[in-house]
């Protein structure tokens, strides 16, 4: 159980229906070993009383006591008493449920929709769910209806109607109705996107581009293969890494030392042991130079040249020289940089907003960032200006109006609080 993930998965669910994810989002406190919730002002919602709290999806989670499971909804209502004996994610509206060996699904008012019966049930795509019976796999409706009877080795799940079903230890793909669409010939594969999935070829073991019937559009030859990003698709073969688009044209043949994904219409390459940058078209758009590049944030991405981090932007033009000894990404129009063994921040033209005087920081997230003297943190504003005073030994970033804090000569190592803002503790352990 991941706590942050628990926090982030809230707001998100909050942020999609429509709702203030700061005024409705809810927090999890540990106390005593057990978990409950409190709302962005601290009041508490749910005492703590569970052993363990899954992360939301759909605006529901799982919870723990005594060995049994049950459902809590965003306020910290809860929606089904703890009674089964697993529980999984919310997916499409049901929750797979365990009652001693076997497996069901209920719907998000806990309703019992499939009596456990399954040896082991998947998650809901696409209006159906994978389920086992002995060793063999088939699929199930959202009404519980068995639509392909289980007869299959493996199984994937449905992406564009079809998924990977597995038989005498080769993959194809089937329909929704389970007419074997591309009959199973394949070591390994990838999802459908876009009417395309990448397929590992049983004999050479060579990767390649398939269309929905099965056929090669980019015949076995990679050794490796990426996901698709914006449009394009990182490819290895003999070492060299190049790009596919998905209608199966070979864009840029594999001839670097190493690439990484597009984002922004730039790809990062290496070639003669330094990195640069491409194009979608495999032109350069910046000279192979630097040692180590990172991904783009705020429209920049940080690059090292000969041991000083600078910036560029998205067009591939150095925007901050290289100067600084280590950079972290911008967020929130800020960044941190590091010069002569301590830190502030820059904006997004190199100059210094907040002179270098912190031995560690954070990123900023909604107009605070977490910086450190002594080992112990606290929180400066955009200015500078410390509006949080160092009193904590580890903090989180702050989300939904609050920031996770530790005091451990008081609440413990593994017990935190809750500020807010105004650097008020709203909710302590102790």
């Amino acid at each position: 159980m991941k706590r942050a993930l628990v926090l982030y998965t809230v707001v998100a669910a909050l942020i999609a229906s429509g709702q203030s994810a700061t005024a409705a989002a809810i927090f999890l406190i540990q106390k005593e070993a057990k978990f409950g919730f409190i709302n962005s002002s601290g009041r508490v919602l749910l005492e703590p009383q569970y052993d363990s709290v899954e992360e939301f999806s759909e605006g529901l989670a799982a919870v723990g006591a005594d060995e049994k499971w049950g459902v809590i909804d965003t306020t910290g209502h809860v929606v089904v008493e703890p009674r089964f004996d697993g529980l999984g994610n919310f997916s499409e509206g049901l929750a797979a449920v365990q009652q001693g060996e076997k497996w069901g699904f209920i719907d998000a008012s806990g309703r019992v929709i499939l009596q456990p019966q399954f040896d082991w049930v998947d998650e809901f795509s696409e209006g159906l769910a994978a389920v086992q019976q002995g060793e063999k796999w088939g699929f199930i409706d959202r009404a519980g209806r068995v639509v392909v009877e289980p007869r299959f080795d493996g199984r994937g799940s449905f992406h564009e109607g079809l998924a990977m079903v597995v038989a005498d230890d080769k993959r194809g793909f089937i329909d929704r109705t389970g007419h074997i669409v591309v009959p199973p010939q394949f070591a390994d594969n990838g999802d459908f996107s876009d009417g395309v999935a990448w397929a590992q070829e049983s004999d050479s073991w060579k990767w390649g581009l398939i269309d929905r019937t099965g056929r090669f559009i980019i015949q076995p030859r990679f050794d490796g293969v990426d996901v698709f990003s914006e449009g394009l698709a990182r490819v290895t073969q003999d070492e060299k890494d190049g790009f596919v688009e998905g209608t199966g044209r070979i864009v840029v043949e594999p001839r670097f030392e190493s690439a990484g994904s597009f984002s922004k219409g730039l790809a990062p390459a290496q070639w003669g042991g330094k990195w640069g940058f491409i194009g979608k078209d495999g032109r350069t758009v910046t000279d192979a130079q630097f040692e180590e590049v990172g991904e783009f944030s705020d429209g920049l991405a940080r690059v090292d040249k000969d041991g000083a981090w600078g910036f560029i932007d998205t067009t591939g033009r150095i925007v901050v020289e290289p100067q600084f000894d280590w950079v972290d990404d911008f967020s929130e129009g800020l960044a941190a940089a590091r010069r002569d063994e301590t830190i502030g921040f820059i904006d997004r033209t190199g100059r210094f907003v907040v002179e270098p005087q912190f031995e560690s920081t954070g990123a900023f997230s909604e107009g605070l960032a977490a910086v450190s003297k002594d080992e112990v943190w606290g929180f400066i504003d955009r200015t500078g200006r410390m509006v949080i005073p160092a009193a904590y030994d580890r903090v989180e970033s702050f989300s939904g109006g609050l920031v996770e804090v530790w005091k451990y000569d008081v609440w413990g190592e593994d017990d935190w609080g809750y500020v807010d803002r105004s650097g008020r503790i709203v909710w302590s352990p102790r």
